[in-house]
């Protein structure tokens, strides 16, 4: 049965529970009491198992957060290296001024290409200037302003409740 099922029958349960009493001795249907007890260990069984589940779904996330970081420094270091060599290789090529090399295992040579370097941004005319305006709330501000009393259009503090597991 399904957490939300169990819950349902939960609350079916206690209903009868209290509505089982005796109105003049005040006593409870057995059998209301014990459907009620078995309900709640179904439930509790099932937030447990749900709660564990998901704590193992956590640690999995960690794992793999630790292991992603691992594979970008991988990366980042491949990296390194590959422009490392490549520029050995470059300065060797030029020392002995070659722009082609043919092999059956490979093929270098240089191809052109063209970049625009900024040398000063301040000595640029405005025309070869772009702007770029990104406007975000400062929440803390608008926290502390809402916490004081103040109004702020557009704006409401609200509360949340966040599960924790543990």
């Amino acid at each position: 049965m399904k957490l939300r099922e169990l819950t349902a029958e939960l609350e079916k349960a206690f209903d009868m529970f209290y509505n089982s009493a005796e109105e003049e001795t005040g006593e409870i249907d057995v059998e209301a009491k014990k459907q009620l007890e078995d309900l709640k260990v179904a439930w509790n069984d099932k937030v447990i198992a749900l709660a564990e589940f998901i704590k193992r779904i956590r640690a999995d996330i960690e794992a793999y957060k630790v292991e992603i970081d691992r594979l970008l420094k991988t990366k980042k270091s491949l990296e390194n290296k590959e422009e490392f060599l490549k520029s050995v290789l470059d300065e060797n090529m030029r020392a002995r001024k070659l722009t082609k090399f043919d092999d059956v295992s490979c093929k270098i040579s240089y191809r052109k290409s063209e970049k625009v370097e900024i040398e000063d941004l301040d000595r640029l005319s405005e025309e070869f200037k772009k702007s770029i305006t990104t406007i975000n709330p400062d929440k803390i501000a608008i926290k502390d302003a809402l916490k004081q009393g103040l109004k702020v259009d557009g704006a409401t503090l609200v509360e949340s409740l966040n599960i924790q597991i543990k």
